[in-house]
């Protein structure tokens, strides 16, 4: 199938944010993200959704076309499978007409009141880029601070790279900041690295359960899925060549970097994971470390 789009409508003026969401194969989740999007309390008219189906086999495609059949602010996109979320991400981030975009993923749910809370911080504060709080559904989420931070630690926010963010869309789009769209470990990384580190204003909004980041039971989530040793560890290898090359602060850089390397390649040598990883997958981490 080529791409297709359906609820696209006319030009609106006043969007206020822009909902871009990559699906693939994600239902019955797909219905937890949808039910919260249409119980936002902000105004109806001040923001869009850009479902962005990437070749699903499931039931999807029709749930979305249903659901976004009544709204006019609700966009679908269907293309052709692409392997990961770069690409999809990239056409919704294209599609977008909204002052801000707040990413999300197809088995997230987010809170009633997120995209009201996270714009009007935003346009108080001036944030490019706004890390709201997000709790774990059966997985384990960062807790980065204890309370809001207009100017937050970088050191702290890069201990998260999920995607479930708010950015300026004239931000993203001065700075040029997009997804890789080849099929790499760490994508939503390089383009956060990128981001935090260019923007005027990151900042932490707490206080609410923005988003509720959900483990799949059918183990389709990518961070669930096998690493391949020698393509994760080139994957924090770039991250941390984004980070050196766009931080100004080099200290601080090397201690991102290091926290980086701690987190993502030294902890596959835990000794109750290391216990389970077989000889020949043993092999292939030292090798690639």
């Amino acid at each position: 199938m080529g791409d297709v789009a359906s609820g696209t409508g006319p030009q609106h003026e006043g969007i206020s944010v822009s909902v871009v969401v990559p699906v693939h194969d994600a239902m019955p989740y797909l219905e937890s993200l949808l039910r919260p999007l249409a119980a936002q309390d902000l105004d109806e008219t001040a923001f869009e959704v850009i479902l962005v189906d990437d070749g699903s086999t499931d039931g999807g495609p029709a749930v979305l076309d249903a659901w976004a059949g009544g709204r006019p602010r609700a966009r679908v996109v269907h293309q052709d499978n692409s392997g990961w979320p770069g690409r999809p991400r990239n056409r919704g981030l294209d599609l977008a007409r909204g002052r801000y975009v707040s990413l999300a993923e197809a088995d997230d749910e987010l809170g009633p009141e997120a995209l009201r809370r996270m714009v009007e911080f935003a346009d108080e504060h001036g944030s490019d880029v706004l890390v709201p709080r997000s709790v774990g559904v059966g997985r384990s989420v960062p807790h980065l601070f204890r309370a809001t931070r207009v100017d937050a630690d970088l050191e702290r926010v890069f201990h998260t790279l999920t995607p479930q963010r708010l950015f300026r869309r004239s931000f993203l789009e001065r700075e040029q900041l997009r997804f890789p769209e080849e099929k790499v470990r760490l994508e939503d990384g390089m383009m956060l690295a990128r981001a935090y580190l260019l923007a005027d204003r990151v900042s932490y909004l707490g206080g609410y359960a923005f988003y509720r980041l959900t483990l799949r039971d059918d183990g389709r989530n990518i961070s669930s899925q096998t690493i391949d040793p020698d393509g994760y560890t080139w994957s924090v290898a770039e991250v941390s060549r984004l980070v050196r090359e766009h931080d100004p602060d080099p200290g601080r850089a090397d201690r991102i970097v290091l926290d980086l390397y701690r987190r993502k390649c030294l902890n596959h040598y835990r000794p109750a994971r290391w216990a389970e990883t077989s000889p020949e997958r043993r092999r292939q981490f030292l090798a690639a470390h």
